[in-house]
């Protein structure tokens, strides 16, 4: 937060609650008002949650909009995820609502999974895909580690690299069932491709080191 609260200094804002209110509905720069919002949001400051409501909903930027909508859920407003899967269905291009879909998906909501599982096939996006895919592994009911680690034998190389560095992005959150991970890295350090080989062995290497270490960095 002090890094926002610098930020909009240096756009003449001040960061008192006053302020911060005035930025969000006042000031000309989509940055400052997202900004504005975020500082509202992280702060809880539930006064605000009127505003922000009117942010997420109005405001002309979607920049604006999706941080005022994220700010609303940290104050605990169901609005705030109702604007999110509405700017995710409206949204026209392909990359931004796969964004959405994961933004969403770490804030506990996940109804753009069917979204992101169906982009992994699509030419264009594939490689954003797997990346929003990476918040989805924390529902337990849904497939996401199956769907990654599907993609982990696709005939392209650059594609099966791209799901181990997807995987290995969640490693340090353990959302990953890494027993089931471990017989996949130790293929894929045998395929064909140099990438793909180095990049497993990172990976495998990362996860013994958790395995043994833990999320406490010593031995259990």
């Amino acid at each position: 937060m002090a890094q926002l609260e610098r930020e909009l200094s240096e756009f003449g804002v001040a960061v008192d609650t006053a302020s911060l209110l005035d930025a969000l509905a006042h000031h000309n720069n989509e940055l400052a008002r997202g900004h504005a919002s975020e500082v509202l949001g992280l702060r809880g400051e539930g006064a605000a949650a009127e505003a922000l409501l009117e942010a997420a909903k109005e405001d002309d930027s979607w920049l604006v909009r999706e941080s005022s909508a994220g700010a609303l859920h940290r104050l605990g407003r169901s609005e705030g995820l109702d604007v999110l899967r509405g700017e995710m269905k409206a949204a026209r291009l392909i990359t931004r609502r796969l964004g959405l879909a994961a933004q969403l998906a770490r804030l506990g909501d996940s109804s753009g999974y069917a979204l992101v599982v169906e982009a992994l096939d699509n030419p264009d996006v594939w490689r954003s895909a797997m990346f929003s895919l990476v918040p989805f592994l924390r529902f337990e009911q849904l497939e996401a580690q199956q769907a990654l680690i599907g993609q982990t034998y696709a005939d392209d190389p650059a594609v099966r690299r791209q799901a181990l560095t997807s995987l290995g992005l969640d490693l340090s959150d353990q959302y990953l069932q890494l027993s089931e991970l471990e017989s996949v890295l130790e293929a894929s350090t045998k395929d064909s491709d140099e990438k793909v080989r180095e990049t497993a062995g990172k990976l495998l290497r990362r996860w013994r080191m958790i395995e043994r270490f833990g999320g406490s960095g010593k031995p259990h």
